[in-house]
């Protein structure tokens, strides 16, 4: 016979983790961090680029949220990610030229393009 289940048990006469016959795999840490916890990547600016433009392109900022923004570049760029984003290239704060303000809306800006996983980005941002 069970015994009557105490307060606050689980169900299985007030034994909590692994039930019998379990070997207690499942809770607490798991296999998959191999016992280091979060490990860094990099991310956003951080990410590794490769350079698209030779020279310096020109564009309009179509939008600046706080520390990066977007760009829409005046001609077509010719890569296999500009169909990425409706041919929009991502821009953050870092990027812009040193004591450059964050432009704002509609400013024009010269930039470098470069590529990395997450898309296009630009880089050596400068007022046009």
């Amino acid at each position: 016979a069970n015994p009557a289940p105490s307060k606050g048990g689980r169900g299985r006469g007030g034994k909590s983790g692994a039930a019998e016959g379990e070997d207690g795999e499942g809770k607490g840490k798991g296999k998959g961090w191999g016992g280091k916890g979060w490990m860094w990547t990099p991310s956003g600016p951080n990410l590794p680029r490769e350079r698209v433009t030779e020279a310096a392109v020109t564009g309009e900022v179509l939008e600046w949220r706080g520390s990066f923004g977007w760009l829409k570049p005046h001609g077509a760029v010719d890569h296999p990610q500009a169909s990425k984003r409706d041919g929009k290239v991502w821009v953050h704060q870092q990027d812009l030229q040193e004591g450059m303000e964050p432009p704002s809306k509609g400013d024009v800006v010269q930039f470098q393009i470069y590529t990395d996983p997450s898309g296009l980005g630009a880089e050596e941002v400068v007022p046009f």
